[in-house]
């Protein structure tokens, strides 16, 4: 499970990216004149964690936080 702090605001940066990598998730913030890339290492996730379902819960809550979701394929 991931805990969610120290995120940009959605005033600042309203789009997020999220991808699945080999090694983890990436989070990339952007919005007028700001970008903000947060790396979440695999292992932070915790052992035998499903890296897969930890994203897809992920972008439901920042949607619900209010940020502008986009996903990309692995």
């Amino acid at each position: 499970m991931l805990r969610l702090m120290g995120l940009p605001a959605t005033s600042r940066c309203p789009d997020v990216t999220v991808q699945r990598r080999a090694d983890g998730l990436e989070l990339r913030f952007s919005g007028p004149g700001a970008e903000q890339v947060i790396d979440v290492d695999a292992r932070l996730l915790g052992p035998g964690a499903d890296v897969e379902h930890e994203e897809l819960v992920l972008l439901h809550e920042l949607q619900r936080r209010g940020y502008r979701v986009r996903h990309l394929a692995p």
